[in-house]
């Protein structure tokens, strides 16, 4: 009797996805828009949510930084702290199991023939206490024991010595200390970790409901043309439970058809996205089964939303009172009005948030910087009168300058006494003389300095001169 009716109400909603093509359509690909977008700000979301979530205990290791407050100016946290903070917080706070020490730096690896600058990390040896690592070779408990230790990840471990396990090899670090391998760990995520290097040494911080409202809306507005054919199988002796039933599983088939639309769709847009907010989000639905519970649960919710209030209210039609062709649209029309209404509000919402985000990504990439960056390209590396005069001689090249990081980051500020004896933190940024020419910057007042790397002297800007 069961598999009758399924088929049955298969067929009937089947023969209505037929015979109202466009209808169906527009419902489907509108839902599966919706639901594909919705799904894919999730795994955004979901994966800006699990930094470092690959090493266990992730949820017990915290990274100790340090809160500045320059005299006159805004608060600033840092995540690095002094070395000697670990001493001074392990007894006073009962609560920690281990602390360890990590610096970051830039250094020269050698092995043969193959040399490459590479950010490495020097750390206590109980880093691999509090940062446990998946270890491939070797043992990371005694790993960083000895001053000449290193451990490497397994694409380091290839790239120096051409194989997985190289336990024992020597590397050399600024073409003077040698430094042997003790351990191998496996790769770090491209994403969604704090590490920018996988190369620990011995050394000493603290460590999309709109399209959901317009399914809705369209499947109510629907309904009511059917209200014909719901009279007549009534007339010719359906029961309500069974009209209610082919109305769910109809909102069931358009809602499954377009879950499966918006899974393939994610497939393919998830690696441009990924590509354009720089993020590392991923869509295995295949192995996880909690994220595919959650995308069924979700489409199952909005099917029977979507699918209740023309079921119940179409099922409770008297035959006789439709086939005289009474009025049913009245009863439906406030529901259908007030989710209309909502849906454009919330569109017009959408809209004019995405106008204010766009105006500010344009005042924050152009106008805010006084300057015009469009053409200007930033390379991190140590900056010597060599690679300028290379760099210059690039074709398309119009000029090279050097500063440092700080420039980008506005981070190294100290604190002056001025003529009234007060005092008051200053941004400080060391650069060369030719970076004003080179942005378009002219001087208010004064004289920049000849383009000499001899040449000093302090620019300020109006507020500093204020």
């Amino acid at each position: 009797m069961v598999a009758v009716v399924f088929r049955n109400c298969l067929a009937a909603a089947l023969r209505a996805f037929a015979r109202s093509g466009l209808y169906s359509a527009i419902s489907v690909f509108g839902l599966a828009i919706g639901l594909g977008a919705a799904i894919l700000v999730g795994l955004i979301a979901r994966n800006e949510t699990r930094y470092d979530h690959f090493l266990p205990g992730y949820g017990h290791i915290y990274l100790a930084g340090a809160m500045l407050i320059p005299t006159g100016h805004p608060v600033l946290f840092d995540a690095g702290t002094p070395s000697w903070i670990s001493a001074a917080m392990a007894p006073r706070f009962a609560a920690i199991e281990a602390i360890t020490r990590v610096s970051l730096q830039e250094v020269r690896l050698k092995r043969g023939g193959v040399e490459a600058r590479e950010n490495i990390y020097w750390a206590d040896p109980n880093v691999f206490d509090v940062l446990r690592f998946p270890t491939l070779a070797g043992n990371l408990q005694t790993a960083l024991r000895q001053p000449d230790s290193i451990v490497v990840t397994r694409s380091a471990a290839r790239k120096y010595f051409g194989r997985d396990a190289p336990l024992g090899a020597a590397i050399l670090l600024n073409d003077a200390h040698p430094m042997r391998v003790t351990a191998v760990i496996a790769e770090l995520p491209d994403h969604n970790t704090q590490f920018e290097s996988g190369v620990f040494a011995s050394g000493t911080s603290s460590y999309s409901r709109l399209t959901a409202v317009n399914f809705i809306n369209l499947t109510t507005a629907r309904a009511a043309c059917r209200a014909l054919e719901v009279g007549i199988r009534k007339a010719s002796g359906a029961g309500r439970w069974p009209l209610i039933a082919q109305f769910l599983g109809e909102s069931v088939l358009y809602t499954s058809i377009a879950a499966v639309l918006a899974i393939m769709g994610v497939e393919l847009l998830l690696p441009a996205v990924n590509s354009f907010l720089q993020t590392g989000a991923t869509f295995a639905w295949w192995r996880e089964a909690a994220q595919m519970a959650w995308i069924a649960t979700g489409a199952l919710l909005l099917a029977l939303l979507a699918g209740s209030y023309p079921a119940l209210v179409l099922s409770a039609f008297r035959p006789v009172n439709v086939l005289k062709a009474r009025s049913v649209g009245s009863r439906a029309s406030l529901p259908r009005l007030l989710l209309v209404g909502a849906q454009f509000a919330i569109l017009i919402g959408l809209v004019i948030a995405a106008g204010v985000v766009y105006e500010q990504r344009i005042y924050a990439t152009h106008a805010a910087l006084r300057v015009n960056a469009d053409q200007i390209l930033v390379i991190r590396t140590q900056c010597g009168q060599a690679l300028e005069d290379r760099l210059r001689n690039l074709p398309g090249v119009l000029g090279v300058v050097c500063s440092d990081q700080s420039l980008l980051t506005g981070a190294v500020f100290g604190n002056y006494e001025l003529r009234d004896v007060s005092t008051t933190a200053i941004d400080i940024y060391s650069v060369e003389p030719g970076i004003f020419a080179l942005l378009g910057l002219e001087p208010v007042a004064g004289q920049i300095p000849p383009v000499s790397r001899s040449a000093a002297g302090f620019v300020i800007n109006e507020t500093a001169a204020r």
